[in-house]
């Protein structure tokens, strides 16, 4: 959050700003990543924002499937 305010609004944290979080062996990549084998799973996302909510921090993203299963279409 701007300022640490508990009201303030959410800004987008910058590369300097996640390093200062001393993630796993340097790479920013595995503060969600812990284990760093290149996949995000539940419970390393749910860690990470419990991890940082008292710091003023929330992921936020959208997850999209890699391959579509279905389509939609107007019969």
């Amino acid at each position: 959050r701007k300022g640490g305010d508990k009201l303030a609004d959410f800004k987008s944290a910058e590369y300097d700003e996640l390093t200062k979080l001393n993630p796993a062996e340097g790479d920013v990549k595995r503060l969600v990543d812990r284990d760093g084998d290149g996949k995000i799973t539940l419970k390393e996302l749910r860690n990470f924002n419990l991890e940082l909510r008292g710091r003023g921090m929330r992921l936020w993203g959208m997850m999209m499937p890699e391959v579509v299963t279905h389509t939609y279409q107007i019969l």
